[in-house]
């Protein structure tokens, strides 16, 4: 069962000697499950045993703890030992975190939530003999006492302390043509080209209009460094990235590595002034001040209050079924509605990934705290750090902070000022990567689900790496293998909840850690090795035959494996080729049993790639993938000793991963995809190779300060919404939807099968065709879609050669709960003033033969068809949606207006 994170104490009773305490606590925690279900009140009496039972324990483990300690180390007599909390229990009336919790409950923190007090992590463990535990405990408690008028760890000076806890009401005055012009040519030349060009034009402009003042690129700088609010804190670090001299090792005695002995200050300089000057040092941008930027102004307010909004719409159907229909966004996992988080109160997503910017150079990392709906701040160091945490802490201790004593809100839409709670709800990380975010075991451990499922791994005899097998090996009796065979059918789903800490989230750990989409054998044995010599050759050959047939929204499109798998493929060409096309690519190629083992695996992909999904599609899902996942066994390992490093990591976690998307949302929100578009984004952006890792960091806080700037001043952001780019003949529909040319310069006759068409049309809406009406449309070539996509019309595309053209008029159309595929002929503005015919229609093809005419509001996307033998088969851009998280809309190919 889950364990609501206010009642959860199984982190005190993980190192408890005596079983006795843990199995009554189980025991009232069953009954407690079974019976308190989804929208009773039948567990009163089960929670009144639970705190009675809770507090009998915590007495005494207490005293047990105590005595332990006092044996092992009498230094700590003076130190608060005894392990107990010294808060309330917990408040018994607060709603279950797996009932639904009524819309009025979620608009006042919960009192046990915010009055509770922490324990410091010192007394909660005896400090550790290993180093990097060690190292981690005392960042644990500078954490706990976090503080922003602790200048030395929070690095805020009284002035950004005061900006900080006094949001400015004001908007930047922008009336000054002088500020004006200066700021228009500064974004402008950031976007494109280095500071030098913006001095060298400001040269040009004095030069011929000397009357015209401009700002110098210093005095520009400092201005929006100062309108856009955004605050900077500069950290020393290791030359080799091992460390961060941050926290208890910010001291200035602190003159060495503690991990590889590198000098901190540069040597030369130390020599020639006697000053101490850092070899090496990092940035770190602080959330709250991109937070409070957010909300200065009316438009920017409104889309943070996304989050408001979606729980507005999604609770009353929540409340009655206790569950949603359609799974979308983070808002729409049940984890996240059944936090309690007050509607004021903001969400944060924590992400970090590696970056290499040159190719035979070791790999840096970028994070990012994310707020779910601005701007990212972020830092970035020049290698893969050796302790992560020195270089956390800073963003860390800033947000811990925040969570203290809250942070203060200037709302301009709603013209109050407010406190806003911080709640960090996803740490995301890739596969590789997340045991150091969530301080896991590794990948070969011998408990690595990163669910704590309950999951024990195997290994081969003589291993120390544990592998994912779910059924005993037939060949061995290894102690280290021969558990009992895993069921899937029973996956029991009850991890550990550890929020005692000052980073606590609503969601607790491990659930803020979502999984993450992207990422002595005889081989003469192995019956599903085909894809080699001449079949994979036919094969590559196939896919790059597809390539006319793909749109030009699925963005970078797979090339022929066969010649380019080894030359840089990239992950989005691996989706599409992979669990796109290779399903009908290798139909009678793939042998039996795995082509349908194949199949079950990308159907579940696709499923859980989704921009949004229905509960019955998740479900689905996850009967699919449990499936792969068992069968991957029995076809694939056979349940041989020799082939346990078949079942990766990858493998198990894969099972989870429906649950996932029905708790947190749909994975290709929460996923990698927004780290990575911005890593590409800063990369592209270094224009030093000399000093890449410096430029880059201070293109990074570039970017966060035009950011700010952008949200308190948004007549100065270049990045006009799409409507406003549209051109002057485009003709604009509702809901995101226009018409776009090229269009007919004169109307034209449509044939008699079109006519019959629309008049079918009318008569289907309750409507009668006007008899005087000649036949005469205006065609138009292409229609935007909300997605970002372009449907293209038969009309204009079939005038190109096929090699020339990406075809684009093949549409996914939803009349009501039918879902159909259809061939755009031509879209056409008609001579009535029926909005029917004036606002747009389509004529696809939903049949060979029949044509039907559908509002344009039917077309959901633009998807690939395409021939393989004597039939078609339909490829969907995967991840629809999760591309323009990044910014990413299909650019628009050169075309006339008029024809």
């Amino acid at each position: 069962m889950d364990v609501d994170p206010a009642f959860d104490f199984s982190h005190d009773l993980q190192d408890d000697p005596d079983p006795a305490p843990q199995a009554a606590l189980q025991k009232v925690l069953d009954d407690f499950d079974l019976a308190a279900g989804p929208g009773t009140d039948k567990g009163s009496s089960a929670l009144d045993r639970l705190a009675t039972e809770i507090e009998r324990i915590e007495l005494e483990q207490g005293a047990r703890r105590a005595t332990s300690l006092d044996e092992e180390d009498e230094d700590h007599e003076d130190d608060d030992v005894d392990g107990m909390w010294q808060g309330p229990l917990p408040d018994p009336n607060r709603p279950r975190a797996s009932s639904p919790v009524r819309n009025e409950d979620r608009r006042s923190p919960s009192p046990s939530r915010s009055t509770s007090p922490r324990r410091p992590p010192s007394t909660r463990f005896p400090l550790s003999r290993v180093p990097e535990v060690l190292m981690a405990q005392k960042y644990l408690e500078l954490l706990d006492g976090a503080s922003l008028d602790n200048e030395a760890y929070s690095g805020l000076d009284a002035d950004a302390r005061h900006d900080l806890r006094h949001p400015s009401h004001e908007k930047p005055d922008m009336s000054d043509s002088k500020t004006r012009l200066s700021l228009n040519m500064y974004t402008a030349c950031c976007r494109n080209a280095p500071g030098k060009t913006y001095e060298e034009v400001a040269s040009g402009i004095r030069t011929v209009y000397p009357e015209i003042p401009i700002l110098s690129l210093y005095e520009v700088k400092k201005l929006v460094a100062k309108e856009s609010g955004i605050r900077t804190v500069p950290g020393d670090m290791c030359k080799s990235s091992c460390i961060a001299f941050t926290g208890y090792l910010a001291g200035e005695e602190n003159e060495v590595c503690p991990v590889c002995g590198a000098p901190r200050w540069d040597p030369v300089e130390r020599e020639r002034t006697g000053k101490k000057i850092p070899r090496q040092t990092f940035d770190t941008n602080l959330i709250g001040f991109s937070i409070q930027a957010q909300f200065g102004t009316e438009g920017h307010v409104d889309a943070a209050a996304y989050r408001r909004r979606e729980l507005e719409r999604l609770m009353p159907e929540y409340d009655e079924k206790a569950f949603v229909s359609i799974v979308g966004d983070y808002p729409s996992g049940t984890a996240v509605l059944d936090a309690n988080i007050p509607k004021d109160d903001i969400c944060l997503m924590w992400t970090g990934d590696g970056f290499q910017l040159w190719e035979l150079k070791q790999s840096g990392l970028l994070y990012i705290p994310l707020d779910l709906t601005g701007p990212p701040s972020a830092s970035s160091l020049q290698e893969g750090p050796r302790n992560l945490d020195s270089f956390l802490f800073p963003g860390l201790y800033h947000v811990a902070a925040l969570k203290r004593e809250g942070l203060r809100i200037w709302n301009a839409a709603q013209q109050r000022e407010y406190t806003s709670q911080i709640h960090v709800l996803f740490v995301t990380a890739d596969t590789v990567a997340l045991p150091e975010a969530n301080g896991m075991v590794g990948h070969m451990g011998k408990e690595g689900c990163r669910r704590y499922c309950g999951f024990t791994g195997r290994r081969k005899p003589g291993s120390h790496g544990y592998t994912y097998a779910l059924y005993k090996p037939c060949d061995s009796d290894d102690s280290g293998s021969n558990g009992p065979d895993w069921d899937l059918a029973r996956d029991p789903e009850t991890p550990q909840d550890a929020s005692d800490s000052a980073l606590s989230c609503p969601l607790g750990i491990p659930a803020m850690f979502p999984s993450d989409l992207k990422r002595g054998d005889d081989k003469t044995s192995w019956a599903w090795v085909f894809l080699v010599g001449a079949i994979f050759k036919q094969h590559g050959q196939d896919v790059a035959d597809c390539l006319p047939y793909l749109p030009g929204s699925f963005e970078r499109p797979p090339r022929n494996p066969f010649e380019k798998l080894n030359s840089g493929y990239k992950a989005w060409e691996f989706l599409i080729w992979f669990y796109g096309m290779a399903p009908a690519l290798l139909h009678n190629i793939m042998p039996e049993p795995f082509y349908t083992h194949f199949c079950k695996a990308a159907a579940a992909v696709r499923m859980l790639h989704q921009r949004e999904a229905s509960l019955q599609d998740l479900l689905l899902a996850y009967k699919l993938m449990n499936e792969v996942c068992a069968e991957f066994e029995t076809i694939y390992c056979e349940c041989k000793t020799s082939r346990l490093h078949f079942v990766r990591h990858a493998v198990h976690i894969a099972t989870h991963m429906a649950r996932d998307a029905i708790r947190h949302g749909m994975g290709s929100y929460l996923s990698q995809w927004v780290c990575e578009r911005t890593i590409g984004i800063y990369a592209s952006l270094v224009r030093q190779p000399s000093n890449p890792f410096h430029n880059l960091s201070s293109q990074v806080m570039l970017q966060a300060q035009l950011h700010g700037l952008y949200a308190r001043a948004p007549e100065l952001d270049p990045r006009v919404p799409l409507e406003s780019r549209l051109p002057d003949s485009a003709v604009q529909l509702p809901h995101g939807y226009a018409l776009l040319h090229p269009k007919e310069r004169s109307k034209s006759r449509v044939s008699p099968e079109q006519r019959v068409a629309i008049a079918d049309y009318y008569e289907r809406n309750g409507e009668t065709l006007d008899a005087g009406w000649k036949g005469h449309v205006r065609r138009y070539g292409r229609l935007l879609l909300p997605t970002g996509q372009y449907a293209r019309s038969a009309w204009r595309e079939t005038l190109k050669e096929l090699h020339k053209i990406r075809i684009s008029r093949n549409v996914k159309i939803r009349n009501g709960e039918q879902i159909s595929i259809g061939e755009v002929l031509l879209s056409l503005e008609g001579t009535r003033k029926d909005s029917h015919c004036r606002d747009g229609a389509y004529l696809p093809i939903l049949e060979r033969g029949s044509l039907v005419v559908m509002d344009y509001s039917a077309i959901q996307s633009v998807v690939a068809m395409i021939p393989h033998d004597v039939r078609f088969f339909l490829v969907e851009k995967i991840t629809l949606g999760a591309g323009m998280l990044g910014g990413v809309v299909e650019q628009p190919q050169p075309e006339p207006i008029d024809v």
